[in-house]
């Protein structure tokens, strides 16, 4: 049987998660999509990234306080980015 306080840590670190998600899918995607500059594309995305880890860091904060030990899982995202240089003025092809 749980008690109340385990309950409610529960139902706020959920509720926590499911806005972190919301903030990443409705703020920092179309933000960053729609950067001018990869720098800024860059901010965004390390913002999500810091939203991101803050939420881990109290979701296993709570899991030692329950049960004294977590097991760590640690995720590696990778950006690539592709520039595609265009031909300089009467060098492109057939010329």
């Amino acid at each position: 049987m749980t008690n109340q306080n385990e309950t409610d840590s529960e139902l706020l670190l959920q509720g926590l998660i499911e806005e972190c998600r919301q903030i990443i899918r409705d703020v920092v995607v179309p933000a960053a999509r729609d950067a001018r500059d990869c720098d800024e594309r860059r901010r965004y995305l390390n913002s999500a990234v810091d939203l991101v880890r803050i939420g881990a860091t109290v979701g296993e904060s709570i899991a030692r306080v329950r049960c004294g030990t977590t097991q760590q899982t640690h995720h590696h995202i990778t950006v690539d980015r592709v520039v595609h240089a265009l031909p300089a003025p009467g060098k492109g092809e057939g010329v």
